[in-house]
């Protein structure tokens, strides 16, 4: 693992930022580039390596992931109230386990883990440690609507460091992240067409999990730049998101009338809608519906032509509706999942939650001119995922 700090000017003053960076041995050539944020994270953790366990740098190897898929008589059960233990459950709510299954990746890649900055300590209701400036009001882990560092701009400094390297290939770049790191995803797919920030017009596709768009950035409020209705090219990029779960987390936060369905923290939500995570917390987000539609709409008007929806099944509780266009090979991919949860557990174990992500990032190429293709090489993943 290469450890990266660079200084980020601010305020009179400067900032260490640090990311990391897995090299697989097997490595040769140029390899794609893919950037995972991390989510809040404690105080005494370190985010981005805590991503490790997270099997992204066992695919970057090729090796074998084991991990367990539902079956037709044992699937992961739906967290109700009073009870909401996750386990496998038969028809008769049983406990049961279905048989291992494995999942290898065959396409190298190297894996960069950026690291957030730390919370505000004069923030009383912060019970993270580490978050990224994702565009809600106040940012997540500060007090106040000022922003503190420059997350946008951190994250193309990353890719302008690391597309210099020879064994990356400049036209495979892709960034995924989930919860406050999938909404930093979703903020640096709305500077893509920034010229501040030209690194970020060079990522080929996004990849946002359990998150949707602050209304911030939806609106552009309180200083943060809105995000565009258009730009000089549709956006590839995928959503993986859970409903029908109740949200927000009223044992811990002591409401009595939940609102709106989700995956326990982030609000799914219905369309028009405005809502909270984790109510109280501030940071209001708009609905999962108009978030996913907002790309669609994004990739319309940036030149992708009409678009066209398809919808099929993965399992026993997700629906996949692909959106593709007739003037570009840009698509907008969202999973959603009936009674997923928050973090690994949000496709409730109808599919592999990473290699799904990374299939979708490592299909795509931007070339130098701007061309975009569409490559989903077969064999990408082996087994089951």
């Amino acid at each position: 693992m290469l450890r990266y700090t660079s200084l980020e000017a601010r305020d009179g003053g400067a900032l260490e930022r640090t990311f990391h960076v897995y090299v697989p041995s097997r490595v040769q050539g140029r390899v794609p580039l893919i950037v995972y944020l991390h989510g809040g994270a404690p105080a005494t953790s370190t985010a981005a390596l805590d991503q490790l366990v997270r099997s992204y740098d066992e695919f970057a190897d090729g090796r074998a992931v084991p991990w367990r898929r539902n079956t037709p008589t044992c699937q992961l059960s739906f967290p109700r109230p009073p009870r909401f233990e996750v386990r496998f459950e038969d028809a008769q709510g049983q406990p049961c386990q279905p048989p291992a299954v494995s999942v290898t990746g065959n396409q190298p890649f190297i894996l960069v883990l950026p690291e957030g900055l730390a919370d505000d300590p004069a923030d009383p209701a912060s019970t993270d440690g580490q978050h990224w400036e994702d565009g809600r009001v106040p940012s997540p882990g500060q007090v106040g609507e000022a922003e503190r560092r420059d997350d946008v701009g951190f994250v193309d400094h990353v890719l302008d460091v690391l597309s210099a390297r020879p064994d990356v290939d400049p036209e495979r770049l892709g960034i995924t992240g989930g919860s406050n790191g999938g909404m930093m995803t979703l903020r640096l797919a709305c500077h893509a067409d920034d010229p501040r920030t030209p690194r970020l017009g060079r990522v080929s596709a996004f990849s946002v999990q359990v998150a949707t768009l602050p209304e911030a950035l939806h609106l552009g409020a309180s200083g943060r730049r809105a995000c565009p209705t258009r730009g000089q090219r549709p956006l590839p990029i995928a959503f993986f998101v859970a409903n029908d779960v109740e949200t927000p987390q009223c044992a811990r936060f002591g409401c009595t009338s939940p609102t709106v369905n989700g995956d326990s923290r982030m609000p799914y939500g219905v369309p028009g809608g405005v809502y909270v995570v984790n109510s109280p917390d501030s940071g209001r987000v708009i609905a999962a519906d108009d978030t996913h539609r907002r790309w669609v709409e994004y990739a319309t008007a940036s030149g992708a032509g009409a678009a066209t929806q398809q919808t099929t099944t993965v399992g026993f509780f997700t629906s996949v509706r692909t959106t593709t266009f007739a003037g570009a090979p840009a698509r907008v991919v969202v999973y959603e999942t009936r009674g997923g949860l928050h973090g690994l557990s949000f496709p409730r174990n109808d599919y592999h939650g990473v290699a799904r992500p990374l299939e979708f990032l490592l299909s795509w190429r931007l070339g130098p001119s701007g061309d975009l293709r569409y490559e989903p090489a077969t064999g990408v993943f082996s087994g089951a995922w």
